[in-house]
């Protein structure tokens, strides 16, 4: 079984998009800066960490992490993920056009956007942008859809309100 084989099954596998990168890929935190996304009204924020992948993809993450929250205690863990061609490219910045999946070989000037809700991954419907000014990731109303769908056999999808996420 090669390596893209077992990667597509620990995805299809609703294995978590970080759990994923920390196994695979290890974690460079960045100053303890702090990142904030709504998503359908609700407001998360958390740390941002980066981690740039062996084939150089450059990935962006802001972890929700507040436990004394109800929704933490609901559900455990939430992150938003945007994942460029590389870093270079996120550094440089501008108006990236959102993929409409998760691609562990992401092409450039394209982003991936990915995040969890407790049970399946969640990704871009390939129509939207993002822009990157002064290493800060801006996004207002993408939406998310889940993949695969869930258990009761739909997608459910989410609306991204707005995100601002430095890194750097």
């Amino acid at each position: 079984m090669t390596f893209v084989e077992i990667f597509l099954d620990l995805i299809a596998m609703k294995t978590s998009i970080l759990l994923l990168s920390i196994l695979l890929f290890g974690f460079n935190n960045t100053n303890d800066q702090q990142g904030t996304y709504t998503i359908d009204g609700k407001t998360y924020s958390g740390k941002v960490s980066t981690q740039e992948f062996v084939n150089k993809n450059f990935s962006v993450l802001c972890e929700y992490s507040d436990e004394s929250s109800s929704d933490y205690k609901k559900w455990k863990y939430d992150l938003l993920q945007v994942t460029f061609h590389s870093k270079a490219e996120a550094l440089k910045g501008g108006v990236l056009k959102v993929s409409s999946t998760s691609s562990i070989n992401q092409e450039s000037g394209y982003v991936s956007i990915g995040g969890h809700d407790g049970f399946t991954n969640l990704f871009g419907d390939g129509n939207s942008t993002i822009t990157v000014t002064n290493k800060t990731i801006k996004i207002s109303n993408v939406k998310l859809f889940q993949y695969p769908a869930t258990h009761l056999g739909t997608n459910k999808s989410y609306l991204i309100n707005s995100v601002t996420i430095p890194f750097e």
